[in-house]
């Protein structure tokens, strides 16, 4: 009997979070967290209903340093808490004597001090702004300034480095062979053959190849 009302109720708890599930999707407000956690109205499961939680094992020193570390805050919002009270009290009590209540001049002049010192407050706060945009775009236009000069350096050093490398060319090309006289000049390497090979003996005398005429 027992187990079968264990089982009516799981089948009883499922069919709750499964039409609880369905609406949730129906609005779509289902998501995968929705799915897999326990509902609010769902009791505590049969295995862990009469499971005592183990008490997390603190370190002594680490306890210490906790306690230490509470002490200082609690004594730091007390002391704050007292400040604030004395405040409240000091207020209340001036707003109790007589004669506190200002006249409609008092009021007035009061009014008029406050709104001098707004505006001198608006000026010195628009003259440091206004400086402080000076001191910006100054440094912008230095900043532009120096990236030009670095342009213009660059760009001065890419041209010598262009005409170096055009009058290299230039040098180079002149031992190119045209393109009429090629068949000279190959005619010409073939007539004179040219043996670059040599040996030197251990006296320093060379010996020129057998092949051609020595280079």
């Amino acid at each position: 009997m027992n187990r079968m009302a264990l089982s009516h109720g799981c089948l009883s708890r499922l069919v709750l979070r499964d039409i609880w599930t369905s609406g949730m999707a129906s609005r779509g407000l289902a998501t995968s967290a929705a799915v897999l956690r326990k509902t609010r109205w769902m009791p505590t499961a049969p295995s862990k209903l009469y499971r005592v939680p183990t008490r997390p094992e603190i370190p002594a020193d680490e306890r210490e340093d906790m306690k230490r570390l509470y002490n200082n805050y609690r004594t730091a919002m007390k002391s704050l808490k007292s400040y604030l009270r004395q405040d409240w009290e000091l207020r209340q009590s001036n707003r109790a004597q007589p004669g506190h209540v200002l006249s409609p001049e008092q009021e007035e002049a009061e009014h008029r001090q406050l709104m001098a010192f707004n505006d001198a407050e608006n000026a010195r706060m628009a003259a440091e702004a206004e400086q402080r945009l000076a001191e910006q775009t100054e440094a912008v236009r230095r900043k532009v300034a120096a990236l030009q000069q670095a342009a213009l350096e660059q760009q001065k050093k890419d041209s010598q480095r262009a005409v170096e490398l055009i009058r290299t060319q230039e040098e180079i090309s002149r031992m190119y062979i045209p393109r009429d006289k090629l068949e000279e000049e190959i005619e010409k390497a073939l007539a004179d053959e040219v043996d670059y090979n040599y040996a030197i003996d251990k006296d320093g005398t060379r010996y020129e190849g057998r092949l051609a005429r020595p280079s």
